[in-house]
């Protein structure tokens, strides 16, 4: 019994060892930017000034998406001050620049987003975090990044690991997906990550077996495919595929250019949501019929 005790002492302040570490690695340092050239810098300065602010806004999210750092530096430099919330401006489907960076993977976009103050939303259509997009799509130090960000200074409780989407799926849930063992312990590290909230199976967190490390992936990974095909997995557009991380879109030979007149014929190969919820629609219509 004196053993007992000991080691639930030892427990308890190893579990506050490990808040109070991560609390001081919480962090919101901008990364250097990518551009060696200065004067290419002030070029996107020009041009994120010559926008208007409804192109601005929509240069963000594509910006972001893409990964183009610099680019994303510009706007946030020229319209912070100009759009209330201009950080936290989403596209038609209510994902912000946070969630497009993240789900593609993009590093120093996303620790530039949260440097800015970026908050930790759910989507309209899915209601998918950034979270719930970088633990499906297996990106490790996107994660990381999120849950070791001060939120706290600007937006109270705005992680929750086990909040699910509209699929009933939580960002843990999607972690074990991946089979991304190291993503998956970060994710139950988190305070969010009860372990009274796990066994109540909160967020979804410990549905299928999920929280217990075992049966999770095949019943979640059915459901998840299906969210592949209809674009909630990502950027609303873009399967991904998961050999290298990489969009699709990307690997077919989209190029994004910091330029709001560009070629929207390279964006004929991608799929988005209001063309798939007119499928879908029109399916379950067929299917009352018959």
């Amino acid at each position: 019994q004196t053993n007992k005790q000991t080691n639930k002492q030892t427990i308890k302040q190893d579990r506050k060892m490990t808040k109070k570490s991560k609390e001081k690695s919480k962090t919101c340092t901008a990364p250097p930017l990518e551009t060696p050239n200065k004067e290419e810098y002030a070029d996107l300065l020009q041009t994120a000034s010559s926008l208007t602010p409804q192109e601005a806004q929509v240069e963000l999210v594509e910006c972001a998406r893409y990964g183009e750092f610099d680019a994303v530096r510009a706007l946030l430099q020229v319209w912070s001050d100009k759009i209330e919330d201009f950080v936290n401006t989403t596209d038609d489907y209510g994902s912000t620049a946070l969630h497009k960076a993240s789900a593609s993977g993009h590093e120093s976009t996303v620790q530039l987003l949260l440097y800015h103050k970026a908050k930790h939303l759910p989507n309209t259509t899915g209601k998918n975090t950034p979270l719930h997009w970088a633990a499906a799509n297996g990106h490790e130090k996107i994660v990381e990044l999120i849950l070791n960000h001060d939120f706290d200074s600007y937006q109270i409780n705005a992680i929750d690991v086990l909040l699910k989407n509209s699929g009933g799926r939580s960002a843990l849930t999607e972690g074990f997906t991946s089979q991304n063992t190291k993503l998956v312990g970060m994710l139950l590290e988190h305070d969010s990550a009860a372990e009274e909230r796990l066994l109540m199976g909160a967020g979804g967190g410990a549905r299928g077996g999920g929280a217990r490390g075992g049966g999770a992936s095949s019943s979640v990974c059915a459901v998840h495919s299906d969210d592949c095909k209809n674009g909630e997995i990502d950027h609303n557009n873009d399967e991904i595929d998961r050999d290298d991380n990489t969009p699709l879109a990307v690997q077919q030979g989209v190029v994004h250019e910091f330029n709001f007149l560009r070629d929207n014929s390279n964006h004929s190969t991608e799929q988005n949501d209001e063309n798939i919820s007119t499928e879908e629609v029109q399916s379950q219509t067929q299917e009352q019929e018959q």
